[in-house]
């Protein structure tokens, strides 16, 4: 058994996405993560609580962003 790499780069991602895309009959788990509190974990996506000097950070397409601007549909959804 092969061991994992912790720290995979872009390439090694983009490398096994298409081994996996063509080893058909392969099967694939995928670990659902929505659940996952962002607070404890971290995120995807720069935060500017986390990382405030980071560009990405304020940019709208950041998915931490999105429930917060002031066009978005998101911020019309409150809690009961």
């Amino acid at each position: 058994m092969q061991r994992e790499n912790p720290n995979p780069s872009e390439d090694d991602i983009e490398r096994e996405f298409w081994r996996l895309i063509e080893a058909v009959q392969e099967n694939v788990e995928v670990e659902y993560g929505a659940d996952i509190h962002t607070s404890k974990r971290g995120s995807g996506f720069p935060s500017i609580e986390r990382d405030a000097t980071n560009p990405y950070a304020s940019c709208p397409w950041n998915i931490n962003n999105l429930p917060v601007l002031a066009n978005s549909v998101f911020s019309h959804i409150t809690k009961r």
